[in-house]
């Protein structure tokens, strides 16, 4: 095997897209929890190790060294794109039945540079309330009788 080439890394500190949450509704099969960094500049993934957290528990490591994903048995299909890494996006998708609402935490190091970001996963119902889902139902009714009257 050759010689390891490392990048002369300026920056100690990554920088993230600022993403404070994101939602998911009964429509999605999968959820995904964004994670992008600004300013990755390796081009090997041997170079980077990613850890993504559910309160304060690891759920999902990848060992950029050791090229293996790890999901916890919570989260089994945790997974991130591993070539997209390199281009800063170190995003966790998961089938929804494994996720949980709550703040999730993505930590990414480069060599001698880390950083993280939090994003908070939310439900969004498509209706605030049953009361509200009710009269949307009957309008609905309601406006498919008075067209067949027509």
């Amino acid at each position: 095997m050759g010689a390891r080439k490392f990048h002369s890394l300026g920056s100690a500190q990554l920088l993230f897209k600022n993403i404070k949450s994101v939602y998911y509704n009964n429509c999605n099969e999968t959820v995904t929890l964004p994670c992008h960094v600004n300013n990755i500049q390796s081009d090997d993934t041997r170079e980077l190790f990613v850890k993504w957290k559910f309160k304060g528990k690891i759920i999902f490591t990848f060992d950029g060294p050791r090229n293996k994903s790890i999901p916890d048995s919570g989260f089994s299909t945790a997974k991130i794109n591993i070539q997209e890494l390199l281009k800063g996006d170190g995003s966790l998708q998961m089938d929804k039945a494994d996720a949980k609402l709550g703040n999730y935490t993505c930590e990414i190091t480069e060599l001698t540079r880390e950083g993280e970001t939090v994003v908070e996963l939310k439900y969004h119902s498509e209706y605030k309330t049953e009361d509200e889902h009710r009269i949307i139902v009957s309008r609905s009714l309601g406006d498919l009788r008075a067209a067949w009257k027509g």
